[in-house]
């Protein structure tokens, strides 16, 4: 797919963030957007291979080089999704695989990083108006876009969709969305952390 939009004279190579296919200190910046959470969290929450790939995408930049990190926060997982609640089984699960901005920070030094900065947007990751639709839970394509429903047995599904219909049905979705978002709206939903090889 990325080699069908773009030019054939872009270099493009699958690889793994624990691993990567460059050479040392090969790169100026390197982009990471919601993928740490994939990662092997081990089974004491060390972050074993958050640790290996801060690194190795140490060992991939230049000196002044920087690693873009687009990622959540446990409490953010938790309570920055407005539907969370829906499923808060397979959320709370998901919300074990981040690291917390502490130990994320503390990963990324040990990998010889010496700035670490952060921000949290104020944007949710999804386009405003189809992440606040109230049906969108509904649609499996909705559902396919975040990998907090995954994790969410038949079950779990069944009960969170049934309560949220009741909401909607009852009139009191609007006001529970709201409180959902003012909530968001305190913790994010995302942090985006720069760090560099200085």
């Amino acid at each position: 797919k990325c080699r069908a939009k773009l030019s054939s004279s872009a270099d493009i190579r699958q690889g793994s963030i624990t691993d990567m296919p460059f050479e040392d200190e090969s790169a100026d910046v390197v982009i990471t957007t919601q993928v740490l959470h994939h990662l092997e969290t081990g089974d004491d929450l060390s972050f074993p291979n958050v640790a290996a790939a801060s690194r190795e995408v140490f060992r991939c930049l230049r000196p002044g080089g920087s690693w873009i990190i687009q990622c959540q926060t446990p409490e953010q997982h938790v309570d920055g999704f407005w539907w969370s609640p829906v499923v808060p089984v397979a959320a709370a699960k998901l919300a074990t695989r981040f690291p917390s901005l502490i130990k994320f920070e503390e990963l990324c030094r040990a990998a010889g990083f010496n700035k670490f900065d952060s921000e949290i947007p104020s944007e949710p990751l999804v386009r405003l108006d189809m992440y606040l639709d109230l049906e969108g839970p509904f649609d499996e394509r909705f559902r396919n876009a975040d990998s907090t429903w995954s994790l969410a047995t038949e079950t779990e599904l069944e009960n969170g969709l049934t309560m949220l219909r009741r909401k909607i049905d009852n009139g009191t979705a609007e006001k529970w969305l709201h409180e959902r978002e003012e909530l968001r709206a305190q913790v994010g939903q995302t942090t985006t952390v720069i760090v560099s090889k200085v």
